[in-house]
């Protein structure tokens, strides 16, 4: 746009120059050929053709006229006068044939009789002189133009569009990795910096939103997988655990076993001394669970006073071995309120991968059915 406006500009001052040159160069072309008619008026009258012509080289002292002729009343060519070819070229001929495709006339009068004619060509030379000189003038200052814009776009690059980039950058590696944490460096240009501090500002503001939102979503998902009063987890946390430790058995070929508990008297605890001391009662059941196993297997909380463990990678009697543990653990009293204690035992009923079942629903409806039957077992006693 900075070159067409350049070389729009030297055009028009061009072409109103040489509209203009045009008509200076008609006008005097007009009082030249009347200065000639006057002067060469002697010389025609006596027929002396070297005192015109020599008259015509001293009148004509420019570059307005290319050729001028004087011409007798017959028509005939009396005397003649051009510039030399040096000075008037094909170049100056042509344009000044479509400057001015007719001559200029002037008629050489004796006594009110017509003796002859004066007809001049003008010359275009000095429209071609300034024509070169526009074109050179403007070739001129589209170079500076072209070094200017150079210069002011490499100084756009550096000061303005790097920094822009840079902060395009840094947002899309926010958005694409999630590391709040990037900052946009200052750049020493005042607004650029205050476009960065706005970005580092939104990344802060980002950055705390998204920690409060990780931290919100981890607590749903714990109090959804887990029971908020033992802190084991819960149902929902049991069927996916248990899941997962079946897809890790079957590709490693090892053994799980999962264990129901369902507790005896825990209702007539609850029903004698309330909520509170069930609920206490419920936590006590939940710690000695939690010691009767491996760091690795998993205690739930089914609901009311029923419980779950899976045990993975076992072996020869583990699961035997862990419920000798369990009732060895609650044979223990507990201790209830106004120094009242009670002895809670739990019928536990078991599953083994692959041996009872190879999918989630047989092994759990295998080993619910388990523990009823030494529920069955206990009450019969």
């Amino acid at each position: 746009m900075i070159l067409f406006a350049v070389l729009l500009a030297a055009a028009s001052l061009t072409v109103s120059g040489i509209v203009m040159l045009r008509g200076q160069a008609l006008e005097n072309v007009r009082l030249m050929t009347n200065v000639i008619s006057y002067s060469v008026e002697p010389a025609l009258f006596f027929g002396d053709t070297q005192a015109a012509e020599k008259v015509m080289s001293q009148t004509i002292v420019d570059r307005t006229v290319r050729k001028v002729e004087v011409l007798d009343a017959k028509g005939r060519v009396f005397a003649r006068w051009s510039q030399d070819e040096q000075a008037s070229g094909w170049l100056d001929d042509a344009v000044s044939s479509i400057l001015w495709p007719e001559p200029e006339v002037a008629a050489i009068m004796v006594d009110g009789e017509r003796i002859g004619t004066v007809r001049a060509m003008p010359s275009a030379a000095s429209i071609l002189s300034l024509a070169w000189s526009g074109l050179i003038i403007a070739v001129c200052a589209l170079g500076v133009t072209l070094i200017a814009t150079r210069i002011f776009a490499r100084r756009l690059q550096e000061e303005v569009v790097a920094p822009l980039n840079r902060i395009a950058s840094v947002a899309d590696e926010v958005r694409e990795k999630r590391d709040f944490s990037l900052r946009v460096a200052p750049y020493g240009l005042a607004e650029i910096d205050r476009l960065a501090s706005g970005f580092n500002g939104l990344f802060a503001e980002l950055k705390r939103w998204h920690e409060r939102l990780v931290t919100e979503n981890a607590e749903l998902a714990y109090q959804a997988s887990h029971d908020p009063l033992t802190g084991l987890g819960n149902r929902n946390g049991f069927a996916v655990v248990l899941d997962k430790a079946i897809e890790r058995a079957t590709i490693t070929g090892s053994k799980l076993a999962i264990l129901y508990l369902d507790s005896n008297g825990f209702k007539q605890i609850n029903d004698r001394f309330g909520h509170f001391v069930g609920d206490m009662t419920l936590c006590s059941i939940a710690d000695r669970l939690r010691q009767c196993v491996r760091a690795k297997d998993a205690v739930f909380r089914l609901g009311g006073d029923e419980f779950a463990i899976i045990l993975e990678g076992i072996a020869g009697d583990e699961v035997g071995q862990v419920v000798a543990r369990i009732d060895d653990a609650m044979r223990e009293p507990f201790v209830l309120a106004m120094q009242n204690a009670a002895t809670l035992l739990l019928s536990v009923g078991h599953a083994v991968f692959p041996d009872d079942g190879t999918n989630t629903a047989t092994l759990v409806h295998l080993a619910d059915q388990r523990m009823y039957e030494a529920k069955g077992r206990i009450n019969g006693r």
